[in-house]
């Protein structure tokens, strides 16, 4: 008798700390890509990353873009960059310049070539972090506030900001741009972005993380929420890393 009331309790317990934590799975499995938004490695090269699956491995020299390619992958500083699987990726400011984009684990790498001369020579490369391609404007990262658990018929979510890049510390709040919701059926998906002053110089002081609210035009209705400024999306309930 004292067995089974020790494992029934037990299993109680079990049952409890397994309800606590219902978005566990949902923080680490990988959300795919939402459709319609284009990131990007290196401004000016935006990609779809469903585009990446794409890449097989079938590259081949015979083409002069690809040469180049090649070469910079027999670089000494190179040696962890994959060898296939690159996807192709013209630039949005010049026919002279294309990237490449490729994946290998959970590490993104991009290398950059220019035409000079009628010949194409590597211009850039290294790792990378994939961000939604934007125009004069930063993309912030954004999550839960900590023990923040919107209900389904909640439509304002207590988040906290951070932003990555150097831009002298400044509080984002009076910069953010309208944010870009995605509503799925399983869940939404929102990018926040800041305007930027084109050509302004920054010093790198560290950002501040601030309090802010996300009004929604739909209830959440118990989807899952991701932070898609970033690829792969990022689920809500995380914690910032600055």
């Amino acid at each position: 008798m004292t067995l089974v009331v020790v494992l029934a309790a037990a299993s109680l317990l079990l049952s409890a700390c397994q309800t606590t934590n219902p978005d566990l799975s949902d923080e680490t499995r990988e959300a795919p890509a939402p459709p319609g938004l284009e990131y990007e490695c290196y401004p000016g090269f935006p990609f779809d990353p469903r585009d990446l699956s794409l890449a097989d491995g079938s590259e081949t020299g015979t083409d002069p873009k690809w040469t180049a390619l090649e070469r910079v992958l027999t670089y000494s500083d190179t040696e962890t960059f994959p060898h296939s699987g690159w996807l192709e990726v013209p630039a949005t400011f010049s026919p002279e310049s294309f990237g490449f984009v490729a994946r290998s684990g959970d590490n993104f790498y991009e290398i950059r070539i220019r035409r000079r001369a009628g010949k194409w020579e590597p211009s850039g490369w290294g790792a990378c972090q994939p961000r939604v391609a934007v125009v004069e404007a930063n993309v912030l990262q954004w999550a839960l506030r900590r023990g923040a658990r919107p209900s389904p018929g909640d439509q304002r979510l207590e988040v906290v900001l951070h932003e990555v890049e150097c831009v002298g510390g400044r509080d984002p709040r009076p910069h953010l741009l309208e944010p870009e919701v995605i509503y799925e059926e399983e869940r939404i998906l929102i990018v926040i972005t800041a305007a930027i002053e084109p050509g302004g110089a920054y010093e790198c002081p560290g950002n501040p993380v601030v309090n802010h609210v996300i009004d929604l035009d739909e209830p959440t209705g118990g989807r899952t929420l991701w932070d898609a400024g970033f690829y792969p999306p990022r689920h809500a309930t995380r914690q910032l890393r600055t």
